[in-house]
């Protein structure tokens, strides 16, 4: 019975990241998507480096993505 309290607020904290992390995986993934579609739309007047500085963007973002997914994730098994 002592113990109820702390596991109340031990699953709202965890709760809180989740969402933190969901929306963080969503700002990236938003990012990623509008880097690609900048390239749809402009890849035959982009200069070859504004081509890889726009890929190297994207693949950062997506990295991030995976990484707040992958966060999330790790809670739910340690859960």
């Amino acid at each position: 019975m002592k113990g109820w309290p702390m596991k109340a607020k031990r699953k709202a904290r965890m709760a809180e990241r989740d969402v933190k992390d969901a929306a963080s995986e969503l700002k990236y993934r938003t990012k990623a998507g509008v880097e690609r579609g900048k390239r749809a739309v402009a890849g035959g007047a982009m200069t070859t480096r504004q081509k890889a500085t726009s890929v190297i963007k994207e693949t950062g973002d997506r990295v991030a993505a995976e990484a707040a997914r992958g966060r999330r994730k790790l809670r739910e098994e340690v859960e």
